[in-house]
């Protein structure tokens, strides 16, 4: 009997075994399901990444080619400021040069204002002494007239 107790306990033993094996197979298939959706969701994700990744990865290269663009425009641009400059300031110095000149001419033209101011002086002084002159004359006129006039004939 102790035999057959011994049999029936394995045999009980193998029944609970089985179950408990039974049990982590279930749980084993279960998590190997899960493990294989997680894993396929994260498959996906990596993907979904990966092509926004090359997307980023495009608009960088769309943004640093626009950079160099706007670079080359704006050292075009400072070029040809530059160049106005260039040509803004020989152009003032042309115009400096040209008032220079112009006071020059303007000093020159005062100076001769100046002179033709004496002539005129002079002149005025001139014209002054004829009239002087011009009325002695017509004072001295009047008189011989007078005389002439009031001598009898």
């Amino acid at each position: 009997m102790f035999l057959e107790e011994r049999v029936e306990q394995l045999e009980q033993l193998a029944v609970d075994q089985g179950r408990q094996l039974e049990s982590v197979a279930r749980g084993l298939a279960d998590l190997t399901v899960d493990v294989r959706a997680i894993r396929r969701d994260q498959n996906e994700g990596f993907a979904r990444i990966d092509s926004e990744l090359a997307e980023i990865r495009q608009d960088i290269a769309g943004v640093k080619a626009e950079v160099a663009e706007v670079r080359a425009d704006l050292e075009s641009f400072k070029k040809e400021v530059r160049e106005e400059f260039t040509r803004v300031n020989t152009r003032l110095d042309e115009m400096q040069g040209t008032i220079g000149q112009m006071q020059g001419t303007i000093v020159d033209i005062q100076g001769t204002i100046g002179q033709m101011q004496s002539t005129i002086g002079q002149m005025q002084s001139t014209i002054d002494q004829m009239q002087g002159t011009l009325g002695q004359v017509q004072d001295t006129l009047k008189l011989i007239v007078k005389v002439l006039t009031d001598r009898p004939n």
